[in-house]
């Protein structure tokens, strides 16, 4: 994360690198993955530029949905249920599809 902040002189970079710290957490089951990840997300889905694509959820979905798929424990998918799902029904299906895998 130090080199996101210090040496990256966009925001795209800074996207890029807060999100490998994030990975990185949670692969290693950090105690930190939380404030890494939620970091992570706010640049990259802060400010008039967003560096994910706008899906039904847009960028916090975009950025959970990965996070949960490779990481499933309940920090991410619990944050990627809260950024995809508008209604009871998305809740539904989706804890269903994170349960099968």
């Amino acid at each position: 994360l130090a080199y996101s902040e210090y040496c990256c002189n966009d925001d795209e970079c800074k996207c890029d690198f807060a999100t490998r710290a994030c990975r990185l957490a949670l692969s290693n089951g950090d105690e930190d993955a939380d404030e890494l990840c939620a970091r992570a997300e706010n640049s990259c889905c802060t400010g008039p530029f967003t560096f994910l694509s706008y899906g039904d959820g847009g960028c916090r979905c975009d950025f959970w949905e990965p996070l949960c798929h490779e990481n499933p424990i309940a920090a991410t998918c619990d944050q990627t249920e809260a950024a995809c799902c508008n209604n009871d029904h998305c809740t539904c299906d989706f804890l269903t599809y994170a349960a099968d895998e």
